[in-house]
């Protein structure tokens, strides 16, 4: 997504498309669109840590209560 300059320009290359087909897609700097993802979503973010070769993965559920305490739970988040 870095490369576009606005959100709206997701449409023209097929983002409905991935979002809709019933698979998986990982969408990177999701942050540039994030009034257009879908409802609900899994998110996984990288941070750097304090070691130049360590990352921190931090995966949440986003956009349903009862799913996102389910989640948590199940990932000792």
């Amino acid at each position: 997504m870095y490369r576009l300059c606005s959100s709206e320009e997701i449409y023209e290359i097929g983002y409905e498309d991935y979002i809709n087909n019933g698979g998986v897609a990982l969408i990177e700097w999701a942050n540039i669109i994030s009034e257009d993802l879908p409802k609900e979503y899994i998110r996984i973010e990288f941070k750097y840590a304090e070691k130049e070769n360590e990352r921190i993965v931090d995966i949440s559920y986003v956009g349903n209560k009862e799913k996102e305490e389910k989640f948590n739970v199940a990932f000792g988040n």
